[in-house]
């Protein structure tokens, strides 16, 4: 993530689409940015193809997104050439 702005980010709800002809989900973890991950963070591939990842700051309180940095590290497979497109991104910024 760039630009985060001064007063966090407290909710990223991402659907991340790819080829599945030519990349195959391994995993996908939180980044260096995301505090308190096994709360805060989860990862899901919903299907081949697509991928689902939501960030809620569960404490409402302080365990926002306060700077710029790696927010989410996803490895694939790759089967041949592919290209990777990430769509529906919608960030919430606030902070309490």
């Amino acid at each position: 993530m760039a630009n985060v702005p001064s007063n966090g980010i407290t909710t990223a709800d991402m659907t991340i689409t790819y080829d599945a002809s030519k990349l195959e989900y391994v995993k996908g973890e939180a980044g260096s940015i995301v505090i308190n991950p096994s709360i805060n963070f989860a990862i899901n591939k919903e299907k081949d193809g697509i991928i689902r990842i939501l960030f809620l700051d569960d404490t409402l309180l302080n365990e926002y997104i306060s700077k710029d940095g790696v927010f989410a590290n996803i490895t694939f497979k790759v089967s041949g050439t592919s290209t990777v497109t990430i769509s529906k991104a919608n960030l919430w910024r606030q902070k309490p």
